[in-house]
């Protein structure tokens, strides 16, 4: 499978009030992943749409991807039950409490939800799973979530992606994960807030829903 990375691609948006990441292929239809949730997003607030919940933000964007991807490639029927070719994280709140959609989409439509205090790595995850397991077998180098300010969350959601970005640099392999590093972050008071942007995105779809 041939891999690469885009320097500017939009990776992090806002959606209905949500933050959503996404991984894997980055394009559908001809049209980039963002291209096609903002576009989506346009539509359902034409139509006056509002979510109920974080779940019901994961199905629509999910459904509409997945029938775009089926566009791209037909019903998939060749594929295993388990290939998947393009994720998203969906992040927002449930009365107060965070909560994190993880979704797989391929053949077929597959959701994790994350609820717990810690952090959820998608995509080329396998340096920051590694880097997580080692720390457990150390109790004083494993990260203290719990305590973490939100600059700290921050830091440390930065340091994995350019970790991740520096191991593949030096690897045997082509590099997946590159270039300037987004960081976003939504809370229930303010909802999606851009902490580092590229230029490009400020540009384009920039704005702060």
């Amino acid at each position: 499978m041939t891999v690469s990375t885009f320097s500017f691609a939009q990776k992090i948006f806002p959606f209905l009030g949500y933050a959503v990441g996404t991984y894997g292929r980055g394009q559908v239809t001809n049209k980039t992943v963002y291209f096609a949730a903002r576009q989506l997003e346009s539509e359902l607030r034409a139509k006056d749409w509002q979510p109920a919940n974080i779940d019901e933000v994961g199905e629509v964007l999910s459904n509409a991807t997945w029938e775009l991807l089926k566009q791209d490639l037909g019903e998939m029927e060749d594929k295993e039950d388990d290939w998947k070719t393009l994720g998203l994280q969906v992040v927002g709140y449930e009365d107060s409490e965070p909560v994190t959609l993880e979704i797989d989409i391929g053949k077929n439509i597959s959701v994790q939800k994350h609820s717990e205090i810690g952090m959820t790595v998608s995509g080329q995850n396998e340096i920051a799973v590694t880097m997580w397991k080692l720390t457990q077998d150390f109790y004083q180098s494993e990260p203290a979530l719990p305590l973490f300010s939100l600059q700290d969350a921050i830091d440390y959601a930065e340091f994995l992606i350019a970790t991740t970005a520096g191991v593949q640099r030096f690897s045997n392999t082509q590099a997946g994960v590159g270039g300037e590093i987004d960081i976003a972050f939504v809370t229930p008071f303010d909802g999606f807030k851009w902490i580092k942007q590229k230029a490009l995105g400020r540009i384009i779809g920039g704005t702060n829903d």
